[in-house]
C-alpha cells in the first residue's frame, strides 16, 4: 500500500525528497529530533519495494540532515 501511495502522491507532484520530522530516543531516554526524506525512512523500515521505487525516480542519496549528518 505504502507503494501504490506515493506513485500517486509522485503522479500529482510531490516533491520527491521532501524531508519530515522523525523524533526518537537514545539509550538514555533522551529526545532527539532530524529531519529524513522518504528513501532515508523507507531505509531505515527495510521497505526495498519503496527504495527500488524512489531510486527509479532519482531520489536524492546524496541528501545529509545538518546537524546529524545522517544519510540514506
Amino acid at each position: 500500500k505504502v507503494l501504490e501511495m506515493m506513485k500517486i502522491l509522485l503522479e500529482h507532484g510531490a516533491f520527491i525528497d521532501k524531508p519530515s520530522t522523525r523524533t526518537y530516543r537514545d539509550e538514555l531516554n533522551r529526545e532527539y529530533s532530524t529531519r529524513e526524506t522518504p528513501l532515508m525512512t523507507a531505509v531505515r523500515k527495510c521497505n526495498l519495494p519503496v527504495v527500488k521505487f524512489l531510486l527509479e525516480k532519482k531520489s536524492n542519496v546524496n541528501f545529509s540532515e545538518r546537524h546529524t549528518k545522517i544519510r540514506p
